[in-house]
């Protein structure tokens, strides 16, 4: 029995060793850790850079603040996660191969009777009055060309968003559904009868490495690759609760 507790003690101080021998590696973004999307992503990274010899770790900063940072490529080693067209402002990233995700951006409304939107086009010739959050660039690049600025109410969290639209104070509320997903499954907004009437558009969303750290995106566009095929991404999805809301839900 000794020996038994002797082989199991050794066996756990080489792992222990062993990730204690992985080289730290940092990245940031806007996102709070408690976002069921956040939680999704650190476990899909923590596993995706552990094979290739890395502990990884995330830390939130305001959007532009975490632009900054992982642009100079000093205090973190990129973005955790942007757009597919980040990097076209954004020269010093290199996006990796494989989209974590996509988010779409979704028409939220009440249930009355329903909306069927698709598509920014069908927001056109509407009297709908919207709400979106401000400084969501590809919104405010598309809505103002369907929707008269007169009906256009700009707010600054999704909480705000969601409370207008809960009291009827606007149609539709414009978000990307991602980061409503932990909101409407609160008693508040679950009981308002909220439901996505369309979606705008979708885009995959992906990790940006700094060039200082090029060297790690082929062996991590290899374990990524390796993990989706092995049915990790599904499998760190419902494990974080981050699982797609269905049109008309």
């Amino acid at each position: 029995m000794k020996s038994l507790f002797a082989l199991i003690f050794l066996i756990a101080s080489f792992q222990s060793a062993a990730d204690s021998d992985l080289a730290e590696i940092q990245f940031v973004g806007g996102k709070y850790e408690d976002n069921p999307s956040t939680v999704y992503l650190i476990k899909l990274y923590t596993e995706a850079f552990r094979r290739i010899g890395y502990d990884f770790s995330y830390k939130q900063a305001p959007n532009k603040r975490s632009s900054i940072i992982s642009d100079r490529g000093v205090k973190a080693a990129g973005e955790l996660s942007r757009v597919r067209n980040y990097n076209d402002k954004h020269t010093n990233l290199i996006r990796l191969s494989i989209p974590h995700y996509s988010v779409r951006f979704v028409a939220l409304a009440i249930k009355r009777p329903k909306l069927g939107l698709n598509g920014w086009n069908s927001l056109s010739d509407t009297d709908l009055v919207v709400t979106y959050r401000i400084g969501t660039k590809i919104i405010e690049e598309f809505l103002p060309k369907h929707v008269p600025s007169e009906s256009i109410h700009g707010v600054v969290k999704v909480e705000q968003g969601l409370e207008l639209l809960s009291k009827n104070r606007v149609d539709i509320y414009i978000e990307g559904d991602v980061n409503v997903y932990k909101f409407l499954k609160k008693d508040k907004y679950s009981q308002a009868n909220i439901y996505i009437a369309g979606v705008m558009e979708e885009l995959p969303i992906y990790m940006f490495i700094h060039k200082n750290y090029q060297d790690v995106i082929p062996k991590l566009n290899s374990a990524m690759k390796d993990m989706q095929e092995e049915g990790l991404f599904e499998k760190y999805r419902k494990e974080a609760n981050f699982t797609p809301l269905s049109i008309g839900e």
